[in-house]
Order: structure tokens, then C-alpha cells, then sequence
């Protein structure tokens, strides 16, 4: 440490220097220096010489790998570096760091080093560390870190977050292990041992015991046998003494580095891109050439260098301890400056603040202590607001580091990447290391993980780590496919961003939204329709309101009718009413005639009543019949009646009397505008809707694994909602014509496509020639030689749209369950033809069951069924019983219109597992409170509730609580959060400031595995003043007492106004 200047007077009356000088020029030093001086040049040159033949044939391929731990990021004065027995060199920047390396800084010196993993270790003046260990590879995602510090100030700021993660730090007396950490102290052996934790998770072990560190908290050792000594017994002063002389030594914050040269970089990736046991094992792997005399003879070569080696090590030793009281002497010296800048640290060591408790104090212990604790108060009168201080920029300076490392890891890793799934399993681990939801992080990841030209800057790579990312958090889902996008080249965004939005809603389906949201954002309104019509494809047609009303609100008011028009011509005229009341929020009254024109043409003349009554409902009568008006232009004069007396009644005025406002509307010419509008805007959903299916094909054949890529990945139907279109054959290529002219892409599974019979071929004419759905399924019924699930069968083989088709047969007279159930039997979609044949009258129950006896899947019948009508209740509880996946059903059911109560209830009632209900409930959004609440006041089971609350990255504490006050047991409920998974100082915090029993918490959470020290802590955090009943109760069940006393004090401490709003600190 710099400062360290007082004279120390020596035997002779000279100074130490001076006589350390003397001592440099005597005798025993020149025998010293000429013999080490041979020693050394023997052993070196003999080394030299013999390492041709003594050094085994090395892989090409690893004499290219690197093997350096990191490099030197800055250096102020001079700062040597040496490794092993070789001869120290100065240190410049952005020079290799070696594995074993020992660092010395002069007087005057700080050298700051940066790990690959861009984690940071700044040594201060006169200071010596030894990087011991050292391995990080992102792909796997480990990092361990050991440096031993044996003098001075430091400082080590944590980088690129791995899932494993082992780092530590050796002092002359004590272990610290670390994690998401701002570590810094110092160490001198004439003083204690400061440490001080202003981020992140610490245990320190000595000989003596264990403390451990959370965020703001500090601790001080006096020697190895003796307990470190925490916060808790340490006034602040002392801390903020001790911070004081740390940015005194080593500064506040981190300077610009040397930028690495494109060599440095690609070093470094490669570097981490070595497999961990290679870290191990040096990087490089020997192969034998076979036994030989001349092999034998190279072995006992380097055995005898290393053994001349170590001799002359060991003789060091022993000049060192011939000299070493002479050297301690004049060392002594240093302590007075350093004691005086830390007075408090030392005087605490002089009244036994830092040494173990034995008995029971005397009253002059006592009053030393007391007289102690004034002057802390005197000497440093602010010193809570010092440590604020600090410790608040030092979590900035780690937050600001992490980001920047996180950016070099993944640039680098990306450039020596062998292709996309490498770089998604970085991706991958990389998020999921991260704090939920931290979208900064996932942004920086994802973008450049597409940086490298070349490389991974390309869509199909953007699709493979938006879809890892937002696997390992959907909470990041959206700004990961929005930076994912702009991460790309300019010329290749517009291109990529349905494609990128697909493959992150696919992995992320709960995140539809802020996925279409985000991308609009990045690519602006000219891309809306196409993105929120494959978001629409992607994550299924119950999202589709969802997604429109997010889509239009990034796009713009201007945007809302086309967004509608094209989530419409994706998810079928069911969810033409829900979605253009959706965009409503965002269009705003000036754009209601374009959006309701616009749905109105893509859904069709059926759903043209509804869609009218969804863009009324929240306008003036005036402006309701406007709507009115435009809907029944673009519909047909035959829906009139229909129109008018939807949205009468949905404005509350009588039909009659509004039916004339609706003639007189009609001739404004703002209707005649709309309707012309309209036509244009149904024309981009159709073009809008066949490149998002192209896009969410593309997306699928990028995320699938290599195999099926080269087979041509997945392929799914995909037909028009409201317009029958006619397939191709298997042979004919993707493009078809509908009735009304046009190119539409289909595509369908060769699984269920049906072989061409000449009837399907004469439908598909016929549908070509114009002739209506209805005419032509008549004609198959007079012909008389097909029964009606034939008809129906060569029908869907015929490429009719398979809603048109159940609606055109059901107003024919067919039964809708038989129409249901041989459409579906036919390959077509289980979900369109139940919406269908629901709409055109059949009942919902007895369609959904027939569609699914018919190889529909089932949570997809049963959310078709639901949004059009059907009793939510009744109808997941039988999809269940055939068979569906209950989290699946749950959360279609809530998602299509059905009470989260209602349909919780009837499962559970029903027998289904109450975790799967609650996962299901999850995924659809809401207040974590208000759904495990509603599932556990349906009859759920408060360990399964809460081990999904869990899984699924919710607030567990809000889950607690919310079982709490629905009447379960504290101490119950606490054991269920910590089988759970949940975290044990989080809980136990939150249920006690529910009302929870202070006892029962800690008891529940001891018996059920908590770790002891964060219960007590979470605890006393939550409830202050019953700390003795705390500690007593976690002593009763087998806690070691001092542990107790020391995590209780510790809890005290974190209260702070953030417990007020749920916020608990946690020791976790």
C-alpha cells in the first residue's frame, strides 16, 4: 500500500533501508546472487537445449490454442509479472496472463488484470497476488477463479455470468468464496484483514469459523485461528475507514483499457472456447511416439532440470528465512503510517473486538469497548453515508462491467463459432445465468451473438438464438427478437424480422405480445401487419387479440386496420370480432370505419355482424352507425338487419330507430372511402399472410435440429380463414388459386394429406371455375355415389378451406358433428372446423368432443370451442378426460374467455393435477397473487402451487402469501416454499410480513431443509423486534447459537424501506 514511509531504526542506528542495502552488498548476498545467477543459466540453458528431444510430438492443432487465464487491462507505475521460477518482467497492457502467474506491484503502482470471462482483479501499490486457477468456457458454462492475495489492496469485480460458478480468494488468513461479487480489501501482515462486500454473495473460512457476507456487509481477521468478525460487531466507522483507504490506493472506478488488436480478441475466444478438461490440463495434448532408449533418456533430461529447479528454489527459502528477520524488521516499519489511516481496525484489535468470545466479559472489557464505539463515532461522524456511497457506485461499476463483458465474451465466442446451435447453447446458458428478466443482458447477448460478418449475422442464426434465449426466459423473449433484428445488417432486417419474431414466440408463446411489440418497435410500422400476423401463426389463433392490440399500439393508430386485417386472415373469422375490438384501444375513434371495413372484408359476411358491434361498442350512437353502415356495405345487403341490430344493441339504442341513422350515414363519403380502403388493406393481409407463413416456415427449418433440416423440416397447413383455397398436389408445386383470383400459399403435411380422387379433383375444378362451396357439395349429394363423410372427406383433399366447407355443409342440413368429426378425420384443422361448425350451430360440447374423438388435439378444439360460446367449465374438463395435456387445456381455456376459477375448479373437481392447473393459469399473465390464490381457493394443493410458482418464475413470496390468506398454515407453507425450490430467506421474510406465525415460519422452513443462517436472516429482516423468539427457535432446531445470534443481527440490519413494498433483500 502506498504511504508506507516511516523509518524503522535497525541495530545499527540506520534506517532498514539503508541496512537492507548494507545487507544486499555483503557477503552471503554475492554468494547468493553468483550462485543463483549459474544455476539459473544452467538450468535454463540446459532446458533449452534438451527441449527438442524432451518435450513430446504436440497436435498441430493444439500448438495453435491459447492458454493464457486473461490479460493485463491497465497498469500506473511498474508492475511485474513472473510465473514459476522464470525472471520477472514488466507488465504493459494487454499483455497474456499465465496460470500461476505472480504479480507485484512497485510503490506508487495499481495494475488491474481482467480474466477472459472479462471479471476484473486491480492490485494496489507494494501489492503481490498469485492467479492460481482459472477456467472459463461460455459454451458450458463454468468459471472458476482462484487467486491467492497475499499483500495489499485489491479489488475483484465479477464479468460474464456462467451457471457454474466457483471463485474464491486466499489471504494469509482466511478463504473467501464469492458469487455476482464486488470484493475488495486489503491485507498486510503487521494488520488485520479487511474485507468489504458492497455486491453479491460471500463466505469467508478461517480455521477458527465461517460468516457469510451479503450485499453492503464487510468483516475483518485478526489471525487463521480466530473467527472472522462481521458487520455486525464492527462499527461502520471501521468500514468506512477501510473504504476510505481502498479508493485512496486503488481509485473508484475502472479506466478505458487498450482496445485488443483482432488477433488478441480471436486469442481470447479461442481461449474460451477450449474445453474445460483441456483448461485443466494445460491446453495441449501429448501423443506418444512409442517406448525408445532415447524416450527414456529425455525423461530423466527434464527430471533432472526439475529437480536442479527446485534445488535452487529451495535454497531461496533458505536465504530468505537467513535474512528474514532482518527483512521483518524493516518492514515492521510500514505499519505505523497504515495504522494510523486505519486507527479504528486496530484499536478494534486492541480492546478484542476481533478476537473469540470466551466467558463472559469483564466490566474493564466492557468500558473499552463502550470508550471504543464513541470514538468510531467521533473519528468518522458520516460514516453511513461514505458506505452508502461507495458501495452504490461499486454496484454500478459492476453492473457497467458485467455488460461489457458480457458483450466481449459473446463477440468473441461468435467469431470462432462453428455455426448457429454452438452459438444458441451460449445463448442459452448465457440468459439463463442471468437474472430473470433482465432484458439489458438478453439484449447485448442476442445482438452480438449476429455480429460476426459472415458468420452468424443471418436470419436462420437470429431465429436459433431469439428461440435459446427466450427458451432459458420468456421474460426476455421480446427484446431479445428486437435486438436480435437490429443486431443484423441493415440490408438483411426487414427480411429477417418475421422469421425472428416466429422463432422466439414458438419458444415463448406467453410472450406474444411483447415479442410483436418490440420487433415493430426496432423495424417501425411498415412491417406491422406481416409480424403480427406470424406472431399470430405462431403462437395460435387464442393469441390473436392479444397480439393485434400490441401490434397496432407499436405500429400506430394508422397502422390498427391493417394490423386486424392481417391477424384476421391468419386466425380465422372466429377472432375477427375479438381482434378488432382489440386494436380499438390503439386506433383510436378516427380510424374506426377503416378497421371495421378492413375485418369485415378479410372475415367474411358470417362475422360481419360482430365485427361491427367489437368497433362500436365504445363510440357514440353518431359514430356507431357509421360503422353500421360501412360493415353493411362490405358485407352484402343480406347481413344488414344483422349489422344493425348488433351494434344497436351494442351502443344500447333501439334497432329500429337506429337502423334509419344507419341509411343516413351511409351517404357520407367518408363510407366510400372505407370501403375502398378496405379493399387495398385486404389485399396486404392476404400478401401479409402468405410471407408470414413463409417466415414462420423458414423459422421452423431454422430452430430444427440438423437432421430434419436437411429432410426439409416441419410443414403445416396453413389456409386462408374465410376463402376457400384450393391445395396443390404433392407434385405441383406451393402456389394455388382462390375463386377470386390471386396467388395463396398453402402448404400441407404429406401426413394427412389425402390421395386425389377423381371426385376431389372435380371439387377442386369446380372451386377453381368459381362455383360456390355449397353448389358443389350439393352435387356430390345428388350424384349419390359418396356418403356424407366421404363427400366431406374429398372435399378437404380438395383443398377447400375447411371452415368455409363445415359452414357451407351445416347450412346444407349435414349434422355438424358428423361434419366435425370427418373434416377433422380428413386432416383438417381440428380448431377451425370446431370454431366453424360451433358458428354455423352445432353445440360446443358435443363438437369438441367429436372433433377430438377424431384426432383433433384437444387443448386446440377446446380453445375453438370455448371462444366461439361454449361453456369453459364443461369443456376442459372433457378435452382432460380425452386425453389432453391439462396445462395446455388450462391455459387455452382462460385464454379463449373462460374464468381462471371456474376453470381451475372443474379440473382439480375433475382430478387434474393441481401444478399442471397452475402452470397453465401462469402462462396466461395476471398479478402472481391473484392466480395461486384463485387456484388455491379452487381446491389446489398449496406444495404443487407453489413448486410451479416456482418453475415458472414467479414471485414465490406473493404465492406464499396469497396461501396464507387463503387460510393455510404458516409453517406448512413455508416447508412446501422451500421443497419448492423457492428461496428460503425470500419466503421466510414474506410470510411473516403477511401475518404469518414467526415461530411456525421458522420451524416449517428449518424441518424442510432451509439453510439455517438465511431463515434467520429472512426472519429478522421481516420482524425486528422478535428477534430472541427468532434465535431461539432456529437454536431449538439444532442451529449452532452463534450462527443464530450472527444471522439475526444480520437481519436486523437489512430492514430497510424496500421490505415495506416487498422488496426483501435476499441472503439467497
Amino acid at each position: 500500500m502506498t504511504g508506507i514511509r516511516i523509518a524503522a531504526t535497525c541495530p545499527e542506528g540506520r534506517s532498514g533501508r539503508g541496512f537492507l542495502s548494507d545487507l544486499s552488498r555483503g557477503m552471503v548476498a554475492r554468494l547468493f546472487r553468483v550462485f543463483f545467477s549459474f544455476m539459473f543459466l544452467f538450468g535454463f540453458s540446459f532446458q533449452g537445449a534438451v527441449q527438442p528431444w524432451a518435450v513430446s510430438r504436440v497436435h498441430a492443432a493444439d500448438a495453435e490454442q491459447p492458454d493464457h487465464v486473461g490479460r493485463v487491462f491497465h497498469v500506473t507505475g511498474e508492475a511485474i509479472g513472473s510465473v514459476g521460477s522464470e525472471q520477472g518482467k514488466p507488465l504493459q497492457a494487454n499483455d497474456e496472463l499465465k496460470k500461476g502467474e505472480r504479480i507485484v506491484t512497485k510503490a506508487g503502482a495499481v495494475a488491474i488484470l481482467k480474466f477472459r470471462d472479462g471479471a476484473t482483479l486491480t492490485v494496489g501499490p507494494e501489492g503481490k497476488v498469485v492467479l492460481d486457477e482459472f477456467v472459463f468456457n461460455p459454451a458450458s458454462s463454468e468459471t472458476k477463479n482462484t487467486v491467492q492475495v497475499e499483500k495489499g489492496a485489491f479489488r475483484l469485480t465479477s464479468g460474464f455470468k456462467t451457471k457454474k460458478s466457483a471463485v474464491s480468494l486466499r489471504t494469509r488468513t482466511a478463504t473467501v468464496g464469492v458469487r455476482g461479487t464486488v470484493a475488495e480489501g486489503f491485507v498486510d501482515e503487521h494488520l488485520p484483514e479487511f474485507i468489504n462486500l458492497p455486491k453479491g454473495l460471500a463466505r469467508m473460512e478461517t480455521a477458527g469459523g465461517v460468516i457469510e457476507l451479503t450485499d453492503g456487509q464487510y468483516a475483518a481477521s485478526a489471525a487463521a485461528a480466530n473467527r472472522p468478525v462481521d458487520s455486525q460487531s464492527l462499527p461502520q466507522a471501521i468500514a468506512a475507514q477501510g473504504v476510505g483507504l481502498l479508493r485512496a490506493e486503488i481509485g473508484d472506478e475502472l479506466p478505458n483499457g487498450t482496445p485488443l488488436t483482432p488477433e488478441q480478441m480471436r486469442a481470447d475466444a479461442l481461449a474460451n472456447r477450449m474445453p474445460v478438461e483441456q483448461q485443466i490440463s494445460g491446453g495441449t495434448d501429448s501423443v506418444s511416439d512409442g517406448f525408445s532408449f532415447m524416450s527414456v533418456f529425455r525423461s530423466m533430461v527434464r527430471w533432472l532440470v526439475q529437480w536442479l529447479r527446485g534445488w535452487v528454489a529451495s535454497l531461496g527459502d533458505w536465504l530468505d528465512r537467513l535474512a528474514g528477520s532482518l527483512i521483518r524488521q524493516a518492514l515492521a516499519a510500514s505499519a505505523e503510517e497504515a495504522a494510523r489511516s486505519l486507527s479504528l481496525l486496530v484499536k478494534a484489535a486492541e480492546v478484542g473486538i476481533l478476537e473469540p468470545v470466551v466467558g463472559s466479559p469483564t466490566s474493564q472489557q466492557l468500558q473499552a469497548r463502550e470508550a471504543f464505539q464513541q470514538e468510531a463515532q467521533r473519528v468518522v461522524p458520516d460514516a453511513q453515508a461514505v458506505l452508502a456511497a461507495h458501495q452504490g457506485n461499486q454496484r454500478d461499476q459492476n453492473r457497467k462491467n458485467i455488460l461489457e463483458s458480457t458483450q466481449g465474451v459473446v463477440q468473441g465466442a461468435a467469431s470462432v463459432a462453428k455455426d448457429g446451435q454452438e452459438m444458441a447453447a451460449i445463448v442459452k446458458n448465457a440468459v439463463d445465468a442471468s437474472p430473470k428478466g433482465d432484458g439489458e443482458v438478453a439484449s447485448i447477448i442476442v445482438r452480438e451473438a449476429v455480429s460476426a460478418k459472415g458468420v452468424t449475422d443471418n436470419a436462420n442464426v437470429a431465429s436459433l438464438v431469439v428461440q435459446a434465449a427466450a427458451s432459458a426466459d420468456p421474460g426476455v423473449a421480446g427484446m431479445a427478437a428486437g435486438a436480435a433484428v437490429k443486431g443484423l445488417p441493415e440490408s438483411l432486417q426487414a427480411g429477417a424480422a418475421a422469421q425472428v419474431a416466429s422463432a422466439a414466440v414458438k419458444a415463448a408463446p406467453e410472450a406474444a405480445a411483447t415479442v410483436a411489440s418490440s420487433v415493430i418497435q426496432v423495424m417501425g410500422a411498415k412491417v406491422a401487419g406481416e409480424v403480427a400476423a406470424v406472431v399470430t401463426l405462431a403462437a395460435g389463433a387464442s393469441s390473436a387479440a392479444m397480439v393485434a392490440e400490441a401490434a397496432a399500439k407499436a405500429g400506430g393508430p394508422e397502422s390498427a386496420a391493417s394490423v386486424a386485417a392481417a391477424v384476421t386472415q391468419v386466425a380465422g373469422s372466429a377472432a375477427a370480432a375479438t381482434v378488432a375490438g382489440a386494436v380499438m384501444a390503439s386506433a383510436g375513434s378516427d380510424n374506426a370505419l377503416k378497421v371495421a371495413a378492413a375485418v369485415a372484408q378479410v372475415a367474411g359476411s358470417a362475422a360481419a355482424a360482430s365485427v361491427a358491434a367489437a368497433v362500436a361498442q365504445k363510440l357514440d350512437p353518431a359514430a356507431a352507425a357509421k360503422v353500421a353502415a360501412v360493415v353493411v356495405q362490405v358485407a352484402g345487403g343480406a347481413a344488414a338487419d344483422a349489422i344493425v341490430k348488433a351494434v344497436a344493441g351494442s351502443v344500447g339504442v333501439s334497432a329500429e330507430s337506429f337502423k334509419q341513422n344507419v341509411s343516413q350515414a351511409a351517404q357520407s363519403p367518408e363510407i366510400a372511402q372505407a370501403v375502398k380502403a378496405s379493399v387495398e388493406i385486404k389485399e396486404q393481409a392476404r400478401a401479409n399472410g402468405d410471407r408470414a407463413r413463409e417466415a414462420d416456415d423458414k423459422a421452423d427449418k431454422a430452430v430444427a435440429p440438423a437432421e430434419q433440416r436437411q429432410e426439409g423440416g416441419k410443414v403445416e397447413p396453413a389456409p386462408s380463414p374465410s376463402q376457400p383455397v384450393v391445395a396443390p398436389s404433392p407434385a405441383s408445386g406451393s402456389t394455388s388459386t382462390g375463386p377470386q383470383g390471386g396467388a395463396t400459399t398453402t402448404e400441407v403435411m404429406p401426413a394427412v394429406q389425402l390421395p386425389q380422387t377423381p371426385e376431389s379433383r372435380a371439387m377442386a375444378s369446380a372451386i377453381a371455375s368459381g362455383t360456390s362451396v355449397e353448389v358443389v357439395i350439393m352435387q356430390a349429394q345428388r350424384s349419390g355415389e359418396m356418403n356424407t363423410s366421404q363427400i366431406i372427406a374429398a372435399a378437404v383433399a380438395a383443398g377447400i378451406d375447411p371452415a368455409s366447407l363445415t359452414q357451407a355443409a351445416i347450412s346444407l342440413g349435414i349434422n355438424p358433428v358428423e361434419v366435425a368429426s370427418a373434416a377433422v378425420a380428413a386432416g383438417a384443422d381440428s380448431a377451425q372446423i370446431t370454431g366453424a361448425a360451433i358458428l354455423a350451430g352445432g353445440d360446443p360440447g358435443t363438437i369438441a368432443q367429436a372433433a377430438i374423438e377424431a384426432g383433433g388435439r384437444a387443448a386446440d378444439v377446446a380453445g375453438a370451442a370455448i371462444a366461439s360460446g361454449g361453456d369453459a367449465a364443461r369443456i376442459a374438463t372433457a378435452a382432460m378426460a380425452m386425453g389432453g395435456d391439462v396445462a395446455e387445456i388450462t391455459r387455452v381455456a382462460i385464454q379463449s374467455g373462460g374464468s381462471t376459477g371456474e376453470v381451475a375448479r372443474a379440473l382439480i373437481a375433475a382430478g387434474a393435477d393441481t401444478g399442471a392447473v397452475m402452470t397453465g393459469a401462469m402462462q396466461v399473465g395476471g398479478s402472481d397473487r391473484v392466480v395461486a390464490q384463485t387456484i388455491l381457493s379452487s381446491g389446489g394443493d398449496v406444495g404443487a402451487v407453489l413448486a410451479a410458482a416456482a418453475r415458472g418464475g414467479m414471485d414465490v413470496r406473493d404465492v406464499a402469501a396469497a396461501a396464507l390468506s387463503a387460510g393455510g398454515s404458516a409453517g406448512s407453507i413455508a416447508a412446501a416454499a422451500v421443497r419448492a425450490g423457492a428461496s428460503v430467506g425470500e419466503i421466510t421474510s414474506a410470510l411473516i410480513r403477511a401475518g404469518g406465525d414467526v415461530q411456525s415460519v421458522v420451524q416449517g422452513a428449518l424441518q424442510a431443509g432451509g439453510q439455517p443462517y438465511e431463515v434467520v436472516v429472512g426472519a429478522t429482516s421481516a420482524a425486528p423486534d422478535q428477534i430472541r423468539a427468532i434465535v431461539d427457535t432456529a437454536v431449538q432446531s439444532g442451529m449452532d447459537p452463534g450462527s443464530a445470534e450472527s444471522a439475526g443481527a444480520a437481519g436486523q440490519q437489512m430492514e430497510s424501506p424496500l421490505i415495506d413494498n416487498g422488496n426483501v433483500p435476499s441472503p439467497s
